[in-house]
């Protein structure tokens, strides 16, 4: 297999792990979200929404995603997330030229679904909505590191990855 192969295979372990740790923690949250959470949940995905610097894009998404996943009370859960986040950033730099991969619109309507069904008592549809959001991203990072390889850009940085 070779390098590119093996670092896509790596990005889909992260994203799978991923999906399945956020839609679970969110799964476990949902007793425990009270209107204001859900409220303070939104007003952080509407300063999303209006967020041009991709840095703090990411600060602001990370505390939309923490509002939500610390009232799981999984400690343990949460540890384990918070590499595995950190990795899938590294990948998405990566494999986007380090600018990312900026899907704000997308996102932002992602967190409303989500905040929805989370509003509706929609246990099962909130999980799904959750994975789905960590797919659509891990998508994204897949399609930009096929441009970047068909571009012929990239190639070095990604087979000297250790991420």
């Amino acid at each position: 297999m070779s390098v590119v192969g093996d670092l896509s295979g790596r990005l889909l372990e992260v994203f799978s792990l991923r999906a399945l740790i956020e839609g679970w923690l969110v799964e476990q949250a949902i007793p425990h979200l009270t209107p204001e959470m859900i409220q303070a949940a939104r007003t952080v995905n509407d300063r999303l929404r209006n967020e041009p610097d991709h840095t703090a894009w990411l600060e602001l998404n990370t505390e939309f995603h923490q509002l939500l996943f610390r009232q799981s009370g999984a400690v343990a859960a949460l540890e384990l997330l918070d590499p595995l986040r950190r990795r899938s950033e590294r990948y998405t730099r990566l494999w986007s030229r380090g600018d990312g991969v900026h899907r704000p619109a997308q996102s932002c309507a992602e967190h409303e679904e989500i905040l929805s069904l989370i509003e509706a008592e929609d246990v099962e549809g909130a999980r799904a909505a959750s994975e789905r959001h960590v797919w659509h991203t891990c998508e994204a990072v897949l399609e930009a590191g096929k441009m970047c390889r068909e571009e012929g850009v990239g190639e070095s940085r990604m087979a000297g990855s250790t991420a």
